[in-house]
């Protein structure tokens, strides 16, 4: 069994930051780079796209459903072990894809990739939870937010290319080569950050679920975050059928409309990073309110002129950035709402994001995107549900504090 690494003996190493986050990258890397082999997947197979469309709802159920699973997992036999096991998991699915003759085989490959690229968000979620402090840990999530929101853009313009040049297989192979390399660096050089005696017995694992399960403080943030961030991940899920199969662009084109949306959502995060830390998460909080409420407006606004790709993208990105502001503050505060569970929390925290994700994805490749009120009434109504869950949590604060 792997050593615990005390945080508090020294500082944190580059494994301790770097490895995690290439690993989140990775994660994020498994939910898109296969969008743009969908046209070859409809040649080569013969099928239709609700075939796509079951293929990407199956890997998001999967890979949000075994979130709790990997979490609990990590709590009881420590974060490195888990994420190995996970990894050989992706694999598998990947090897399976790739000797795949059918769809129902490729689906089946995609829901093991998914389950197995499951346990990176919860895990290494709780392994910063085990290394930092509450605000330094919304300075980092911002960073490395920042960084795997461009893995939606670059992930399917990196593969648009391989599809074009060398087939849809070729994608996965390259997905097979980062997985294979983050496991051989997770084996030789990520300590394990979770002591002996924090590990969990069953019956503390299961009323850790519970608490975490019946606490106002962890799900009011992790709603927040759920709806803004599963909102725009439905967004990325929908955007070969939006821009390719309704707009008629090819599959080495779309993405950079994608690419437009991430980059406002980095902006978003690395302008809330700094407002973290020259006044607090609360001070983002206040102003994420009216943001909120200023973005419906203009989205609404917005759904009065003539539909374009400019408009569409344009609605996108604003939302994108309103969300990226908003992730930090929300994600900070339900990790480290009850850090003695933070596997646990880590894991429903995940399951709420990317189970939202999963069921808005069904909604979202529905749109039309030619009909843009039918884009902002999408948008609004996540962005007004934000609004209610961060006034009640602004309003419960000063309570809190005077009780």
């Amino acid at each position: 069994m792997s050593r615990a690494v005390d945080p508090s003996s020294r500082g944190p190493g580059w494994e301790l930051n770097l490895l995690p986050a290439l690993l989140w990258i990775l994660g994020w890397f498994a939910l898109k780079f296969v969008l743009p082999a969908f046209p070859d997947l409809l040649r080569q197979f013969g099928t239709d796209k609700a075939a796509l469309q079951v293929s990407i709802i199956a890997f998001l159920a999967c890979y949000s459903l075994a979130q709790p699973f990997w979490g609990s997992l990590s709590e009881r036999h420590g974060r490195k072990p888990v994420l190995l096991v996970s990894l050989i998991v992706c694999m598998a699915g990947t090897i399976v894809i790739l000797l795949s003759a059918n769809m129902p085989t490729y689906i089946a490959g995609r829901c093991l990739e998914g389950i197995g690229a499951g346990a990176i968000s919860p895990v290494c979620r709780a392994l910063f939870v085990d290394t930092f402090d509450r605000a330094t840990l919304a300075r980092k999530m911002a960073v490395i937010s920042s960084v795997v929101a461009l893995m939606p853009t670059v992930g399917p313009l990196v593969a648009g290319y391989l599809v074009q040049s060398l087939g849809w297989r070729s994608v996965f192979v390259l997905f097979l080569g980062m997985t294979l390399a983050l496991f051989l660096l997770t084996l030789r050089r990520l300590p394990e950050t979770l002591p002996d005696r924090r590990r969990p017995s069953l019956r503390d694992l299961l009323l850790q679920y519970r608490t975490v399960l019946a606490s106002r403080a962890f799900w009011i943030p992790t709603l927040l975050y759920a709806l803004l961030t599963g909102g725009l991940i439905a967004y990325y899920a929908a955007t070969p059928f939006w821009y390719v199969f309704q707009l008629g662009f090819s599959e080495t084109v779309f993405s950079y409309f994608a690419l437009v949306t991430a980059l406002l959502y980095i902006t978003g995060t690395l302008s809330s990073r700094h407002f973290v830390r020259q006044r607090g998460l609360e001070s983002v909080n206040r102003i994420g309110l009216w943001l909120l409420l200023g973005l419906c407006a203009v989205l609404a606004a917005l759904a009065l002129l003539p539909a374009s790709v400019y408009t569409l993208v344009t609605s996108a990105s604003l939302y994108g950035w309103v969300a990226g502001w908003m992730m930090p503050s929300s994600s900070a505060a339900a990790m480290t709402s009850h850090p003695k569970a933070a596997g646990t929390a880590s894991a429903v925290l995940t399951l709420a994001i990317f189970g939202l994700s999963s069921l808005l994805s069904a909604l979202t490749m529905k749109i039309e995107s030619h009909q843009l009120w039918q884009v902002n009434l999408y948008f609004g109504i996540l962005l007004l549900a934000a609004v209610g869950l961060l006034g009640s949590r602004l309003r419960a604060r000063p309570q809190a504090q005077a009780a």
